[in-house]
C-alpha cells in the first residue's frame, strides 16, 4: 500500500498521539550534529533551525523549520544525527525514541515506507537545488531563500514576513556574504518585490515575486534534455 508523503505524516502523527511534549527556550539545543540518533522530535510549535559544518567548518544554516513535522526523523535511520537543531523561538516538541519507531514500524509498515520515501525525496531535491543555485546569481538565490522561508513560516496579515534568524544567518541560509546579501536586497528592492520595514522584517509581493522567478529560471534553467524539469517554484 502506498501513501501519499502528506497523508503518511498525518497518519504517523495520529500514531504518536498522545505523547509527552518538551519545551524548549531559544537557543536551546534539541540535538547535535554527530550525535547518535537514538530519537526524533514531532515539532508541534515554534521555529527550529538546522545548522552543519561547512566545509571550511564554520556554521552553515541549512534550513528553517517553522510546521509542524518530524525533526530528526530521517537521521533515525542513518544513525547519527546530520546538523544541530536549535530553537529559535520558544518550543514545544514531542520525543519519539527509536523503540517507539521500531514498534510503530511493525504495526505501521507502509506509514514509515511512504515517509521514509518521502524524507528522501525531500532531501535530493534540497541538495538539488543547492547545487544549482550555486550558478544562480545572487538576487535570484535570495528571492528564492526569502520565498521558501514565507512559505514555512508563514506571512503576518499585512503580508510581512517576520525574520527569526539574523542577517548572518539569512546570508548563511542563501550562500552569499552579508556584503553581496546587502546588494541582493537593494536589487529586489529596486525591482519592487519587497520592502525592508525593519532589520528582521520584509513586505514580500508573492505574486511579482513568482513571475520574476519564472523569468530568472528561464535564463538560468533551461529544461535538461530528455527528462523532466524540476519545478524551482
Amino acid at each position: 500500500m502506498l501513501l501519499p508523503g502528506k497523508q503518511a505524516l498525518q497518519l504517523l502523527e495520529e500514531a504518536l498521539t498522545p505523547c509527552i511534549p518538551f519545551t524548549f527556550p531559544p537557543r536551546a539545543v534539541l540535538f547535535d550534529e554527530g550525535e547518535a540518533a537514538t530519537h526524533f522530535f514531532w515539532l508541534r510549535s515554534g521555529v527550529v533551525k538546522l545548522v552543519r559544518t561547512g566545509p571550511n567548518g564554520s556554521p552553515h544554516l541549512f534550513t528553517v523549520i517553522g510546521r509542524p513535522r518530524p525533526v530528526g526523523l530521517a537521521d533515525l535511520f542513518r544513525g547519527t544525527f546530520s546538523a544541530r537543531a536549535e530553537a529559535l523561538t520558544p518550543v514545544e516538541a514531542c520525543r519519539i525514541e527509536r523503540a517507539r519507531v521500531l514498534e510503530l514500524m511493525q504495526q505501521h509498515a507502509f506509514i514509515f515506507q511512504a515517509l521514509t520515501r518521502k524524507l528522501d525525496l525531500e532531501f535530493r531535491r534540497l541538495e538539488e537545488r543547492a547545487r544549482r543555485l550555486q550558478f544562480c546569481p545572487p538576487p535570484c538565490r535570495l528571492a528564492h531563500t526569502l520565498r521558501d522561508l514565507a512559505q514555512e513560516l508563514g506571512l503576518q496579515p499585512d503580508g510581512s514576513l517576520l525574520l527569526p534568524i539574523t542577517r548572518e544567518e539569512l546570508a548563511s541560509l542563501a550562500d552569499l556574504s552579508q556584503r553581496t546579501l546587502s546588494e541582493a536586497l537593494r536589487t529586489l528592492e529596486h525591482e519592487g518585490l519587497l520592502q525592508k520595514l525593519g532589520p528582521r522584517r520584509l513586505r514580500l509581493h508573492p505574486d511579482r515575486l513568482a513571475v520574476w522567478l519564472q523569468q530568472q529560471r528561464a535564463l538560468f534553467f533551461p529544461p535538461l534534455t530528455g527528462t523532466r524539469s524540476e519545478s524551482m517554484q
